[in-house]
């Protein structure tokens, strides 16, 4: 008796659907493996990924219609399953075609996957939201309701729409194509071919659409092979209605970007995405058959093809430059001939006036030099640098922008810069005033990674058509435009300018002077941008290398670009060339012959202590004259001294893998090593005091802090969870970020800065 009833388990249409997947169709799984994986953390994590499904944004807004719009495009990749799996499986199983609403009843039999994957969904939306979002119950309530009526509505419309064109609708609108389809040979024959398949697949019951499950043993008697032709034709046709639908929303989407209510959730887009990529997959599966591999292979040689050969154009514009003019020679001997003596000399004269500008407003005679470096880590470094300088600031009497020479560093720590350099000229002209409010703070944390990942998804992967005009020039609005427009619109648009802008006020030293470097992707050099030139950056003395020609490892932006109007570059533009987060931010390909492509600034240094230390070798006598010291400040997201925690037992993909990602994984920790390196060098050749200062977040500190006021236990600190390095930041990673810049150890580093500036 049990071996029946586990012979009618086994053999029931939803187990033997679910068997055919893994058997067969793996490839109609991988959507909702990835789902799966996001929604849960178990991958994009760096990305910030799994933010997009678990705390989607619409409006700049994470409420009902937020979830909504993720609960239709959840509703849409559901039913493209189903089609798919119909389309597919209809020949394997003939019975279903002889039951009344079968594409009704077969959804119901193989919604195993996609109900699985809503009760995950669902439950990690709940826990992520009570947990890191502070969200009441009735909000959380909110959100999951505004899920599941956007997953009905779409299944009930789409069903709705199947259920008239199958029986009337069919038979005049699309009796045109659909004849053409059924007078395709290869679908005719592939579809008699799997009926005659001698191996039948036994199915004992099936469940019906009252969720009970009926016998199949009737049906096998009325074998009809013209009837599942039939059934394979019209859902043939609705998957191709099906597929121009998403299209056409997904170019009505990508057109519309600059208006907000057409920038749906990120997670929206890329579950539209996925379910364009299921039904495509499905039918490479069903004409390719046992051929599909082959099939996969040659569209991939395609597309490689019109890659390597231009006809598909995969280079991010940085927007101000001249694309139309005549390419910029990257090469040695020009490299060469942008570090002669003479320019080296002129370079230095510019700085050098600057820095005379900087001293007279000082009120000692030998002051003090501060050179800010801060760490890159996306949006969490942005509001620590932010959040740390306007502290520091504020123990100074809002005078540290004065007392600072130089700000260099990578990624978003220099966007928190930036934005506090911007905002303290503000409020010396009268026009803000207090930066250490929570207004701010709220600003420069405030998510960009949505409109991004949604833009990607809408035109990086589909079509980039859409274009925008700036200085009198075009460029395409890709995901680095919309990276930029987030920013602008965060921030007040207070740093929408050209980077050209700053150059006088830099030059009078009424602001510090900032240095990008981000790290040049074809040979591994610095490309300097700055409003100056920076020859004095590109090389070091001869004697340093034991080489007789010179070494030329940086490169001055302005003067390499000067034809290709670098005056007008953008200054976020700068900032996202100092930012290319992997695959999320895209590398700039610049206008030059060949091509440089660059990425961010943390590939060499993501703590701008290089680039600080070399500038202050380049201009060494003159601060040892006109100094009294050097200070370094270091604000950095990650603590320098780390806890090491325990390794488990290493699965065979990790035993391959280490080599190589734990030199990934341990990339700022030898930067780290180095630096100190550097800063102990630096001793040995200047001849005055160096001063060096850190202001770190301490996730295992803040994380004994909040568990001491629970009362829980804070013996295991490895559990401690740094913020994520994305664009995206929850609302208690904001405030663990903002809590850490009081912390003892921070707050005595800050009263020591302080004592030793005034």
């Amino acid at each position: 008796m049990k071996i029946r009833k586990i012979d009618h388990i086994l053999f029931s249409f939803p187990i033997q659907l679910l068997a055919q997947y893994f058997k067969s169709h793996q490839l109609l799984l991988v959507s909702w493996v990835i789902t799966l994986l996001f929604v849960t953390g178990s991958y994009g994590n760096v990305s910030g990924i799994p933010f997009l499904f678990l705390d989607p944004e619409y409006l700049y807004k994470v409420n009902f219609w937020s979830f909504l719009w993720v609960g239709i495009s959840f509703g849409t990749l559901t039913v493209s399953f189903h089609i798919t799996g119909y389309i597919l499986h209809a020949g394997k199983y003939r019975f279903i075609g002889l039951l009344t609403k079968p594409f009704s009843k077969f959804s119901i039999n193989n919604s195993i996957i996609p109900f699985f994957t809503l009760i995950c969904y669902l439950t990690c939306v709940v826990i992520f939201q009570a947990s890191n979002e502070a969200t009441s119950t009735a909000q959380i309530f909110g959100h999951i309701a505004g899920f599941l009526s956007g997953t009905t509505i779409t299944i009930a419309l789409l069903y709705g729409y199947f259920r008239i064109t199958n029986k009337d609708i069919y038979e005049f609108i699309t009796n045109k194509l659909n004849n053409r389809l059924k007078q395709i040979a290869l679908s005719r024959l592939n579809i008699l071919d799997r009926l005659s398949y001698k191996k039948k697949r036994k199915v004992t019951s099936f469940i019906d659409l009252d969720l009970k499950f009926k016998s199949t043993h009737e049906l096998y008697h009325f074998p009809n092979k013209k009837i599942i032709t039939k059934v394979f034709d019209q859902n043939h046709m609705n998957s191709v209605i099906l597929v121009a639908i998403l299209t056409g929303l997904i170019l009505l989407m990508g057109l519309g970007i600059d208006y907000a209510a057409f920038q749906l959730p990120a997670a929206a887009s890329l579950f539209f995405f996925m379910a364009m990529i299921t039904m495509a997959i499905g039918a490479l599966s069903y004409w390719a058959k046992e051929w599909i591999v082959s099939a996969a292979l040659v569209l991939y040689l395609v597309f490689n093809i019109l890659f390597t050969k231009g006809v598909i154009l995969d280079y991010h514009e940085a927007f101000g430059l001249n694309y139309h003019t005549t390419k910029a020679p990257y090469t040695l001997p020009n490299l060469n001939a942008m570090t002669k003596d003479s320019i080296l000399a002129n370079d230095k004269q510019e700085i050098l006036a600057i820095l005379e500008h900087w001293k007279r407003k000082q009120s000692d005679s030998l002051p003090k030099a501060v050179f800010v470096c801060v760490s890159g880590g996306g949006s969490r470094s942005a509001l620590w640098a932010y959040s740390s300088l306007a502290q520091i600031d504020q123990q100074l009497s809002h005078s540290l922008m004065d007392q600072t020479v130089l700000i260099t560093g990578a990624s978003g720590g220099m966007v928190g810069a930036s934005y506090f350099r911007e905002m303290s000229y503000q409020r010396d002209q009268g026009i803000t005033h207090d930066l250490n409010s929570p207004e701010y703070f709220a600003k420069i944390s405030q998510d960009n990674l949505n409109p991004v990942v949604f833009n990607m998804v809408v035109n990086d992967l589909f079509l980039r058509n859409p274009r925008f005009d700036y200085a009198d020039k075009q460029y395409t609005k890709d995901r680095g435009y919309a990276f930029e427009k987030q920013l602008n619109i965060n921030t007040d648009f207070v740093m929408d300018k050209k980077l050209s802008d700053y150059e006088p006020l830099e030059a009078r030293a009424e602001i510090p002077m900032v240095l990008f470097g981000p790290s040049i992707m074809n040979d591994g050099r610095k490309l300097y941008i700055s409003t100056q030139h920076t020859s004095y950056m590109n090389i070091m003395p001869r004697n340093n290398y034991g080489v007789s020609e010179t070494v030329v490892d940086g490169v001055d932006f302005n003067r390499l670009f000067a034809d290709q109007d670098a005056k007008d570059l953008k200054y976020t533009s700068a900032l996202r060339m100092n930012a290319s987060f992997p695959y999320i931010t895209p590398n700039i390909t610049l206008p030059s012959s060949p091509a440089i492509k660059v990425m961010d600034a943390g590939v060499t240094d993501n703590f701008g202590i290089t680039d600080a230390v070399r500038f202050v070798y380049a201009f060494k006598d003159w601060l040892a004259k006109n100094t009294s010291s050097i200070v370094i400040l270091s604000i950095r997201d990650t603590k320098r001294v780390q806890v090491i925690e325990p390794q488990n037992y290493q699965s065979i993909f990790d035993k391959i893998s280490n080599p190589i990602s734990s030199v990934y994984n341990n990339l700022t920790n030898f930067q780290d090593i180095n630096n100190e390196y550097k800063i102990a060098y630096m001793k040995s050749w200047y001849p005055k005091e160096i001063q060096f200062f850190t202001v770190e977040y301490d996730m295992y500190v803040d994380y004994k802090e909040v568990n001491l006021l629970k009362g829980i236990s804070t013996k295991d600190s490895t559990k401690a969870r740094r913020p994520s390095l994305n664009w995206h930041l929850t609302a208690n990673e904001k405030k663990s970020l903002l809590r850490n810049i009081h912390s003892k150890s921070n707050s005595a580093t800050i009263s020591k800065l302080v004592e030793s500036i005034q």
